[in-house]
């Protein structure tokens, strides 16, 4: 009964969660809530002459393989040369981004400087953030956090069930989880990739331009 209420209560309620589906994967966005971001105006690819008759090498093939892949596209020249679907996958299906949203929140950020929302790279956290006005974080920079080496605190495991990174996916309170970061090397001096960079970007953007990251993707993008 005491580790059950610890669970539920305590700093691992989302070990639950974690139990439950074990590991992320592409299909993840059926147990999260979602946004959309809305397509105005949509421009499919346009297909080369000699679309999908691209034969791929069986050194191809066998990478694809051991990475487990659902596809595998090759544009060239702005034009769809080759798409491969596997696993029941097709060009249809939703699936979870992963890391390209770090792109496309970098994007956001150079757009919100373009638009006045954020002032240059230079400015600081704690413009945005007030949990981040204090000690060492007070100058991290919106740089250091792009170019991931805010200097904080942050285990990228994917192996352990107690790690920072497994409670930022399976937990409830990500913004409580960033204010609870501390730095552990001067900002700006090393590269440390840290996933959670890409989050503390996607609240300054919050803060920066008033609405939600989805809705300024939708407008700007």
């Amino acid at each position: 009964m005491i580790i059950m209420l610890l669970l539920v209560s305590g700093p691992y309620r989302y070990l639950p969660s974690l139990l439950l589906y074990q590991k992320a994967d592409l299909d993840d966005y059926q147990i999260f809530n979602n946004r959309v971001v809305a397509a105005d105006n949509v421009i499919p690819w346009p297909k080369a002459q000699n679309y999908n008759q691209v034969n791929l090498s069986d050194e191809a093939k066998s990478v694809l393989g051991e990475y487990d892949s659902k596809a595998f596209l090759i544009i060239k020249n702005g034009e769809l040369l080759l798409e491969k679907y596997w696993q029941g996958y097709d060009e249809h299906i939703r699936a979870n981004s992963f890391s390209m949203a770090k792109s496309i929140v970098s994007l956001l950020v150079g757009i919100a400087i373009s638009e006045g929302h954020i002032r240059d790279l230079e400015q600081k956290l704690s413009d945005f953030l007030p949990a981040f006005s204090q000690g060492q974080r007070k100058h991290i920079s919106i740089k250091d956090v792009l170019t991931m080496s805010s200097g904080l605190s942050w285990e990228e495991s994917y192996s352990s069930p107690f790690s920072v990174t497994a409670q930022a996916y399976y937990g409830q309170h990500l913004v409580s989880l960033v204010n609870t970061l501390q730095v552990s090397e001067q900002p700006g001096l090393h590269f440390h990739y840290a996933s959670i960079n890409t989050q503390i970007l996607a609240e300054v953007l919050e803060k920066a331009t008033g609405i939600t990251v989805s809705d300024y993707a939708s407008t700007k993008l």
